[in-house]
């Protein structure tokens, strides 16, 4: 057997992505935790709801909330509460 198929895709270039397991859901509204008031290796995560785009099995694509250069939380996250302390780890 043999077959051939063409697969449609769409890049999408200059938009902000986080990845799926950073996105939580609180009140049916999705947010993300975001890392603020860095020194050294510590700093404050704040939740941020955040309006999403585009997505795929492992990205979300988000409209507003966040910047381009904020830290986002991908771990540990599921029992953060907003301002709570975190250490930042590679």
């Amino acid at each position: 057997m043999h077959a051939e198929i063409a697969v449609e895709y769409k890049i999408f270039e200059n938009v902000i992505k986080v990845p799926r397991k950073a996105l939580l859901t609180r009140q049916d509204r999705y947010l993300v935790f975001t890392i603020k008031d860095i020194q050294g290796r510590s700093g404050t995560a704040n939740w941020v709801y955040v309006e999403m785009g585009s997505q795929n099995d492992e990205e979300f694509e988000i409209k507003s909330g966040i910047q381009e250069g904020d830290l986002v939380v991908v771990e540990g996250h599921l029992t953060l509460a907003h301002q709570s302390k975190v250490k930042i780890e590679d």
